[in-house]
């Protein structure tokens, strides 16, 4: 499967680099699913994934 993949590739990442590495996939079944969760009834799941990157950041910038 390609999530496994890339969640591999993403950890080995996170292992080398000094800077936290992050990813977010849409897993969906069409693509009204993937339009609710872009940014209409279900929120912006990429918004969310970019706060949880700036929270890792200032979190690795005070350790």
């Amino acid at each position: 499967m390609i999530i496994q993949n890339v969640t591999n590739a993403i950890m080995q990442m996170n292992l080398q680099a000094k800077i936290p590495v992050t990813f977010g996939i849409l897993t969906t079944e069409n693509i009204e699913q993937a339009l609710q969760r872009a940014g209409l009834k279900a929120g912006n799941e990429g918004s969310s994934t970019a706060q949880s990157l700036l929270e890792m950041i200032s979190l690795n910038e005070q350790l």
